[in-house]
C-alpha cells in the first residue's frame, strides 16, 4: 500500500547501461519513496508532465487499490501536484 520509509537509509543508485541517453535509477525504497526520491533529490523540485507507475501483475481495482504499491506512487505523484497514472496487467 502506500507506505514510505521512515527511519531508515534509502539506496539511490545510477543505472548507467539500461537506456541510450537517459540517466536511470534503482531506489531501495517502497514505490512511494521512488516519486518522492526523483521529485525532490534527482529532478531537485521540477516538476515533471508525468509520472508512470506499474506494471503492476494483476488488476488494481475496488479496494485492491488501497494496497498497491503501483497506485500508491501514482497517489503519491498526485499529492505533490503531479498528473500520474498507473497500469495494471489483469492476465494470469
Amino acid at each position: 500500500g502506500h507506505a514510505i520509509t521512515i527511519g531508515e537509509p534509502l539506496r539511490l543508485d545510477p543505472v548507467n547501461d539500461l537506456f541510450e541517453d537517459v540517466q536511470a535509477y534503482t531506489c531501495s525504497g517502497t514505490p512511494a519513496d521512488c516519486v518522492k526520491l526523483a521529485k525532490h533529490l534527482i529532478l531537485k523540485d521540477k516538476k515533471p508532465d508525468l509520472v508512470v507507475s506499474g506494471i503492476n501483475h494483476g488488476s488494481n481495482t475496488s479496494v485492491s487499490v488501497l494496497y498497491s504499491g503501483t497506485m500508491s506512487a501514482a497517489i503519491e505523484a498526485a499529492l505533490e501536484g503531479i498528473p500520474a497514472i498507473g497500469f495494471s496487467l489483469c492476465d494470469y
